[in-house]
């Protein structure tokens, strides 16, 4: 990045223009990406994803330089800054889901038994065969995507789900959305 353009984006992200946040979010936003989630492990990403990480990211960051908290020397720096950031994150994230009562780790654990109340409480046999299906779905997911389906079967929404789960709203949303996706994909008729 040349310097009058460094300075004009290093001047609008301090201004909180919202074209400057457009263009940083454009160019840091995508390889942001690529940070968090090549940080993230495994069991972690599945309740949190590396956009979760880089919003934060970026909310942290625009909120800091908007308050006058950072030096925007150049471009260089400002990665490395990002990068940091990100690391750190990506570490709170760690941590948090990491201690004893939401370890990523432990999950929820659901009985054979809940899962069969959806085909014993069938009325016909089309239902029944159709919840028999889902049973059968049901077995291939995670077990944190079991949970979350029974919970939201039990009518909780999905703020109480994230609560009792440790995790945010729209990794709940996101999950739900995942399931639904592979159900109607393997409920569809041929």
């Amino acid at each position: 990045m040349e310097g009058t353009d460094w300075e004009a984006l290093a001047a609008g992200l301090r201004a909180g223009e919202p074209a400057a946040v457009r263009r940083f979010w454009t160019e840091y936003g995508p390889l942001l990406h690529e940070v968090a989630d090549r940080r993230l492990a495994a069991a972690l990403r599945r309740r949190v994803g590396a956009e979760d990480v880089v919003q934060s990211v970026c909310r942290t960051f625009l909120r800091r330089v908007k308050g006058g908290e950072l030096v925007l020397e150049d471009a260089e720096r400002l990665w490395h800054l990002l990068c940091a950031i990100a690391v750190a994150k990506t570490r709170e994230q760690a941590r948090y889901h990491g201690r004893d009562k939401r370890n990523v780790h432990r999950g929820v654990s659901m009985e054979a038994e809940e899962v069969g109340q959806l085909a014993a409480e069938a009325t016909s046999p089309e239902a029944a065969a159709i919840a028999s299906e889902i049973e059968a779905e049901l077995e291939t997911l995670a077990e944190d995507e079991r949970a979350i389906v029974m919970l939201k079967i039990q009518d909780l929404t999905n703020e109480e789900i994230a609560e009792k789960l440790g995790c945010s709203e729209r990794t709940v949303r996101r999950l739900i959305q995942k399931v639904r996706e592979q159900l109607a994909s393997h409920l569809a008729p041929p």
